[in-house]
């Protein structure tokens, strides 16, 4: 994958991840360098929406998921126990839902996240 894709083709590739992948329980699309150049929030909610077997995530530095997709993820997924956000644009809204939705996190990464509210030390899995 060098280069850039196109938008539709990288959502294509995150839909049929979720067709394929329902036992999946790590998933790490931080490491896709420039691949995503627009917004694909669909390809993110056909994760959440398949792989409730989903127990790591890693999507830091992936600033063009909405905090929409990225909380429709914490609802979708019960399972989850690594959750990294780090250096994603996420507001206190995100992080809100995290400490009410997210009770399995062991391990939780918000380093270059915008300024909150809440301590983080409160939230679930964060050290």
């Amino acid at each position: 994958f060098e280069g850039s894709m196109e938008s539709e083709s990288v959502e294509k590739v995150l839909k049929l991840i979720a067709e394929s992948s329902l036992n999946l329980e790590y998933l790490n699309i931080s490491v896709l360098g420039n691949l995503f150049q627009w917004k694909i929030d669909k390809g993110l909610t056909a994760i959440a929406d398949s792989c409730h077997k989903l127990e790591c995530l890693n999507i830091s530095n992936r600033t063009e998921f909405s905090e929409i997709s990225i909380c429709n993820v914490i609802h979708s997924i019960p399972r989850l126990q690594r959750l990294d956000l780090s250096y994603c644009k996420i507001t206190d809204i995100t992080i809100e839902e995290i400490a009410k939705s997210s009770l399995n996190l062991k391990y939780l990464n918000l380093e270059g996240s915008a300024k909150s509210k809440y301590p983080y030390r409160e939230l679930p899995g964060s050290e």
